[in-house]
């Protein structure tokens, strides 16, 4: 019991500071973009904007389904739940789906106007990082499934 009390600590200390990264890392790229073509001689056109809204909602699909996942821990009685192995998957999805997203929209923008600001190299992190989420969300299912027995042998 002392080590789930701990684990949910940790995971609320872990979802607060979640949180206030990606928040804070949205709203930074926000308004940089919006004080670049004010400040700057760069050309900021308006497909710069639809780029990097893409990039940023791929960015905070992964912080909401992290987020999600880390809030579950913290208030249920166990992480052994078909709850979280969703979030772990759905984590690894999105993970796994946010370079070529990005990279498509880049494409795209480099395509139809040959113009582009912005690039996107995230995808040497979020792969493997999609991998260990989805290996993890077996080991969370073989860890609900072994509560369960523990639970109907009591």
């Amino acid at each position: 019991m002392k080590d789930l009390n701990k684990l949910q600590k940790w995971a609320k200390v872990v979802f607060v500071i979640t949180v206030f990264f990606f928040l804070g890392y949205t709203l930074y790229w926000i308004v940089f973009m919006l004080s670049i073509a004010n400040y700057s001689s760069a050309n900021v056109i308006g497909s710069d904007y639809v780029v990097m809204s893409i990039y940023l909602t791929c960015f905070d699909i992964v912080g909401f389904f992290a987020a999600a996942l880390l809030r579950s821990i913290w208030t249920e009685e166990t992480p052994f739940l078909m709850k979280n192995v969703r979030w772990l998957k759905l984590l690894a999805l999105a993970l796994l789906l946010s370079e070529p997203v990005c990279k498509f929209s880049i494409w795209c923008q480099q395509h139809f106007t040959g113009h582009q600001i912005f690039n996107t190299e995230i995808g040497w992190l979020f792969y493997p990082m999609a991998v260990i989420a989805y290996i993890l969300a077996l080991v969370f299912q073989y860890g609900v499934v072994l509560q369960t027995q523990a639970d109907e042998t009591l």
